[in-house]
């Protein structure tokens, strides 16, 4: 199982209870959370602090109320996870008990996500607009790990 945590890295981090062995792809998104923003919708702050940024716009989860496991990864420079395109591989033999981490330079070769996202990345956005508190982007299904 993967689960949240107190992290020695940064605020919350992601926890495995089973080995992972290299190259495997962990569960830690829900197929419905992953929402692509062009660059000229993106406006304030929240898409830099909370989304991962290309150069044509953000990746953000569809409800911030309601987030996969995979946006609570933490930063590391010795990552225990690779990205590969939408798919995050496990650079090695993960342990139990161990931090699953990413190196954020690498989610797009034209933008470092670091310097943005570290001091950032367990924040709970709360800026929703009148409209979004009224009627909430809808995301179904188990958002945190296998059923």
């Amino acid at each position: 199982m993967i689960f949240l945590g107190a992290s020695g890295i940064h605020g919350v981090g992601v926890f495995t209870d089973a080995p992972i062995p290299k190259s495997a792809c962990p569960d830690l998104w829900h197929p419905d959370d992953l929402v692509f923003v062009p660059r000229a919708e993106g406006a304030g702050p929240q898409y830099a602090r909370f989304c991962v940024e290309t150069v044509a716009g953000y990746w953000c989860p569809r409800d911030f109320r309601r987030m996969s496991l995979g946006w609570y990864l933490n930063h590391s420079e010795a990552a225990s996870l690779v990205s590969k395109g939408e798919e995050y591989l496990a650079a090695r033999d993960i342990l139990p008990g161990e931090e699953l981490t990413l190196d954020y330079a690498t989610l797009d070769p034209d933008v470092d996500n670091r310097s943005t996202a570290q001091s950032a990345q367990v924040q709970i956005h709360t800026g929703a607009t009148t409209d979004e508190k009224r009627n909430p982007p809808i995301v179904s299904g188990i958002l945190f790990g296998r059923a």
